[in-house]
């Protein structure tokens, strides 16, 4: 948290955000780290991790700042596959299964804790071992049929 700061500088959203002057420039603090999210090792914090460098991007353009995006933020161009019309899976087959506490494995498509989920809903409720108030991870998995598309 961002406590102590020159006088001449002003603190934002209580201890998260500071800017401080400089010669002709400024020195912006937050307390935003995207490489905390160690998204190697827990694949499901990719997102936050996405977001957080996106956060830094905006904070700095925003204040006049140019910053290099890293290449997984950068956007591929649109191509005519990627412009096709969006998939409804609102008839979807929807399975779920909660992973045991601490575990982050992928489970096997056989696995036999696979359970029907419906969608949308809150599958806290749905069945009564999925209650516990532990964190755990929670898989989804649903089947449908793509539909054909032109070449």
């Amino acid at each position: 948290m961002i406590a102590a700061v020159p006088k001449d500088a002003t603190i934002l959203a209580p201890g998260v955000l500071a800017e401080i002057p400089h010669g002709k420039g400024r020195y912006v603090l937050c307390q935003a780290w995207p490489d905390s999210f160690d998204a190697n090792a827990r694949f499901y914090l990719e997102e936050s991790k996405k977001l957080n460098y996106r956060f830094i991007q905006n904070l700095l353009g925003n204040i006049g700042v140019q910053m290099v995006l890293p290449g997984f933020l950068k956007t591929a161009p649109k191509t005519a596959a990627s412009q096709a019309a969006p998939l409804d899976l609102a008839g979807a087959t929807w399975s779920g299964l909660k992973a045991k506490p601490g575990k982050t494995d992928i489970p096997a498509a056989n696995d036999s804790r696979w359970k029907p989920v419906k969608q949308p809903g809150y599958v806290n409720d749905q069945l009564p071992e999925w209650k516990e108030e532990n964190t755990a991870l929670f898989w989804y998995r649903c089947e449908f049929d793509a539909p054909m598309t032109p070449i």
